[in-house]
This record gives C-alpha cells, structure tokens and sequence, in this order.
C-alpha cells in the first residue's frame, strides 16, 4: 500500500472490511503467538501519523515474509532450483489488501483521469515525431537516416522520457505559451 495512497485521501479506513480481515488473520493465527494484532488494530494503526501506519507496513511485511514457501523446480543449477512463494495464506493476505488498493485507488476517477492524460499526451508526442521527424534530437535523426525503423525509434525515445520531460515536450510542442530555444 503506498503511504502517499492514505496522505492524499485516496483511501480511507472505511474502504477495508475489517471481518473480512479479521477473519484472515485468525486463519493463520498459532495460539501461542503474543504479537498478534486484531483487524481493527491493524487497520486504524495504518490511518493514524505516519510512525504507526510504519509500524503496521512493518508488521505485515514480517507477516508476509513468514508466508514464504519454497517451491523445487526442474532446474539442475542449484541457484535456480527453488522458487519462493507466497503461501495460500499469504497470496490472500496481498490479495486482500492490493484488491483494496486497485479498487479505491488505482480505478478512482482521480487517477484515472490522470492515466487518461498521460496516455493522450504520449499517443500526441508519438505522433508528432513520428509525422515530423526533424523534432526529433540530431541523434536519431542520424539513426533514421541510417536505417533504424522509425516507429520503433519514436517508441523507444518516448518510453525512455520521465513523466516531467514527457510533460515538458508535449507543453512545447502543443501549448503556445510554452517553451524556449533556451530550455534544455
């Protein structure tokens, strides 16, 4: 779960089903363990500051590293002969937690209003490269002229970008107001 997911408002203690995952930890729990913590425990210590919410990540982080098993596979090199994996348990452990994550977070209108942005600026700049190819830097102007595949040139220049220098083309490019000969 990203820290940044509950700072922002993006999820909220009433976004978890706290039966659900009381539920779940009482079918991994041994009696004899101290530490345990109750649903309610762990759900609000994740939306308290952000010492607790650690402390919490810390704790599941264990619970999930515990969950490892290890699987033999057909491999004669000793390095690659066992697998790790997440137990049943485990697997539903994450499960239930990224399902929340992708639920509240990943399909909220917010962020995806954002992934529809970034996918319209990324198809635009494709585009303009791709029909313009003297905006591209000398660089690969020169790989062009050589023989490189234009397409898949504009696509390996464009995936290599940061969201800020993306950001930073496509307001040169499209935005009037923006850019200079002077920016780098």
């Amino acid at each position: 779960m990203s820290l940044n997911s509950c700072a922002i408002n993006l999820l909220k203690r009433s976004d978890f089903d706290e039966t659900k995952l009381q539920i779940l930890l009482d079918d991994h729990r041994a009696p004899s363990e101290q530490d345990d913590k109750s649903a309610q425990e762990l759900l609000d210590g994740l939306f308290l500051d952000k010492k607790d919410r650690k402390k919490q990540i810390t704790y599941l982080i264990g619970l999930l590293i515990n969950s490892i098993e290890l699987k033999e596979n057909d491999f004669e090199h000793p390095l690659l002969r066992h697998c790790p994996y997440l137990n049943e348990w485990g697997a539903n452990l994450r499960n239930y937690f990224f399902n929340s994550v992708f639920n509240e977070v990943i399909k909220s209108s917010r962020v995806q209003q954002l992934e529809s942005k970034g996918e319209m600026m990324v198809k635009a700049i494709f585009n303009e490269f791709v029909n313009n190819t003297n905006l591209l830097e000398k660089k690969h102007q020169l790989d062009l002229k050589n023989g490189a595949d234009k397409h898949r040139l504009v696509c390996d220049y464009i995936s290599g970008m940061t969201d800020a220098y993306a950001n930073k083309i496509y307001k040169r490019l499209f935005l009037p107001d923006n850019g200079s000969v002077f920016d780098q």
